[in-house]
């Protein structure tokens, strides 16, 4: 109710209650008693614009209230939803982990068998057969037989070879016998030597050794990143940089070759290092990839000591 209403209203009333003691009586008031009970009927409305006034308040305030205790409640809710999600989604990130981390233990193991199956089967057999043949192209009469079979020689001595390097990529023993450093070294040798790779060892690790389960991971990564580049990134220049602190450890794989857009690894191109995200992610780790195309690929591995 505005202000003009309400003076109005008093007016109206205080002129109504002066005529009716006008009436009623049988001589005139004076003006301080007729001022009087304006003053006394103003008060009065006045009082009553307050009490209405209050009571709207106070039904406003209980409707707020309501409204207030309402949308808390349902706040409550979705914070209890929420926390069970929450306590959800951790377990099956601990899961997920502690499945990845069974995974490498269970790829590992059957690494070695088939290496040992390798080695113990095809390898040796080859080396019986490279004997015998060195034996009868040794023994052979003819001289055409003797180059014949001094050529199936030669065939079975470059099997045995590869076998041996497949043994050795599979189950490499420098893993289990040397530090992260030396596996390293050994790793970018072996694909400089076999692969034309031109690789610049960056090594920031200290002196103490990596846990084995980072150690191995790292080192498959490596692996991993440096067949990457072999197969896609054309070229043969290569940095390789690791990294160890406290906490963690970091492996960083650069190129300068052909490139991609990093958007591929979405849409189904790339699914080598799609996969190698997923599995990092897993283990509690992150993967940075940075390419444009023709100006080269780089990757980051983060893995923290905690994965083992």
């Amino acid at each position: 109710m505005s202000k003009y209403v309400r003076f109005e209203q008093l007016r109206a009333k205080a002129e109504s209650l002066v005529r009716q003691q006008d009436t009623s009586r049988t001589g005139g008031d004076d003006e301080l008693t007729t001022e009087l009970r304006v003053r006394d009927t103003e008060l009065t409305l006045q009082r009553e614009a307050i009490e209405q006034t209050e009571n709207r308040l106070e039904e406003l305030i209980a409707e707020r209230t309501a409204e207030l205790e309402a949308a808390n409640r349902s706040l409550k809710a979705e914070n209890k939803v929420r926390a069970t999600i929450e306590t959800r989604l951790r377990r099956n990130r601990e899961r997920l982990r502690s499945l990845a981390s069974q995974l490498e233990d269970v790829e590992e193991r059957e690494r070695r068998r088939i290496a040992s199956n390798l080695h113990d089967l095809i390898g040796q057999t080859l080396v019986s057969a490279g004997m015998k043949l060195g034996l009868l192209a040794h023994s052979a009469a003819d001289e055409n037989q003797r180059a014949e079979l001094e050529e199936v020689r030669r065939l079975n001595q470059r099997m045995l070879e590869e076998t041996r390097n497949i043994i050795t990529e599979l189950s490499p023993p420098v893993l289990e016998e040397q530090d992260m450093r030396t596996a390293s070294r050994w790793l970018i040798d072996h694909f400089g030597e076999n692969h034309g790779l031109d690789i610049t060892f960056e090594d920031q690790l200290d002196d103490e050794d990596l846990p084995y389960p980072v150690r191995r991971f790292l080192f498959r990564t490596l692996r991993e990143l440096l067949f990457n580049v072999v197969k896609h990134a054309r070229t043969s220049t290569v940095t390789v940089r690791m990294e160890a602190t406290e906490t963690h450890a970091e492996l960083s794989v650069s190129d300068a070759g052909i490139g991609f857009d990093p958007g591929d690894l979405d849409g189904g191109e790339g699914f080598g290092l799609f996969s190698l995200r997923e599995r990092v992610t897993a283990l509690g780790g992150t993967v940075d990839i940075e390419s444009v195309r023709g100006e080269g690929t780089r990757v980051s591995v983060v893995l923290p000591f905690d994965t083992a």
